[in-house]
C-alpha cells in the first residue's frame, strides 16, 4: 500500500531542504544547551532536578540564562567561573536570534527596493529585521560551538561529567533504570540533501 502524501500546513513551506534541515538541526541542537543550562543551575545551587524543575518550570531561556549568571559567584573554583563566564557570553549573543526562530514565523521577505523575495522568519518584536534563512547555517555552527562550552562547563563543575574531547556523546534515556545489559546498535539515518525540484533559492549569495 503507497503511503499518502504529508499534508501541507495552512502557509507555503518557502524554506528548501537544506533550510528545513538547518532549521531541525539548530532546534536539536538548542534542546541540548537548555538541557545544560538546566543540568549547570542544578549542580550550581545542589537541588535535585524535580525539585529545581518545580522552581523554574515556565521559565523562559533568557530568564535560566540570567539564573546561571548570578549564581557564578557561587561555583566552587576559578575554572567553572570562566568557562562559566564564556558559555553565558556565547549564549546571550544568539539568544534573541534564537528567540526569533522559536517565536517567528516563516515566509517571504519582500524586498521592495530590489523588488525580490527572499525566504524569511518574520517577528513582531523585530518588524524591520527578518531573520534569513541564510542565517540558518551559521546559527547551528554557533549553537554547537556552545554545546561544546556547556559541555565543558558542567566537566568543570562536576567529575561525573567527562571532559570533552571533540567526539560528540551519545544521550540515551529510558523510562526506568538502565536494564543492565549494553544498548542495541543504532546508526543515524543519512542526511537528505535538496533536489533539484527544491534547491535553495539563496545559495549564490
Amino acid at each position: 500500500m503507497s503511503k499518502s502524501p504529508p499534508t501541507e500546513p495552512a502557509f507555503e513551506l518557502v524554506l528548501s531542504d537544506i533550510q528545513l534541515e538547518n532549521l531541525g538541526r539548530f532546534t536539536a541542537i538548542w534542546s541540548q544547551v537548555d538541557h545544560m543550562l538546566f543540568q549547570a543551575i542544578n549542580l550550581t545551587v545542589g537541588i535535585q532536578g524535580i525539585g529545581l524543575l518545580a522552581l523554574i518550570e515556565g521559565t523562559t531561556t533568557g530568564q535560566r540564562l540570567a539564573m546561571l549568571r548570578r549564581l557564578i559567584p557561587q561555583m566552587k573554583t576559578e575554572e567553572a567561573k570562566s568557562k562559566a563566564e564564556d558559555a553565558c557570553s556565547a549564549l546571550g549573543r544568539l539568544l534573541d536570534k534564537r528567540n526569533h526562530i522559536m517565536h517567528g514565523v516563516w515566509g517571504l521577505n519582500w524586498d521592495t527596493a530590489t523588488d525580490k523575495l527572499h525566504p524569511a522568519c518574520a517577528y513582531e518584536k523585530a518588524k524591520e529585521s527578518p531573520l534569513y534563512a541564510t542565517q540558518l547555517e551559521d546559527m547551528c555552527e554557533r549553537a554547537a560551538k556552545i554545546s561544546w562550552k556547556m559541555l565543558d562547563l558542567l566537566h568543570s563543575l562536576t567529575p561525573g561529567v567527562g571532559k570533552p574531547n571533540g567526539v560528540p556523546v551519545r544521550f540515551m534515556f529510558a523510562a526506568g533504570p538502565p536494564p543492565g545489559r549494553p544498548a542495541p546498535e543504532w546508526r543515524p539515518q543519512p542526511a537528505r540533501r535538496s533536489s533539484p525540484a527544491n534547491p535553495d533559492p539563496d545559495s549564490a549569495k
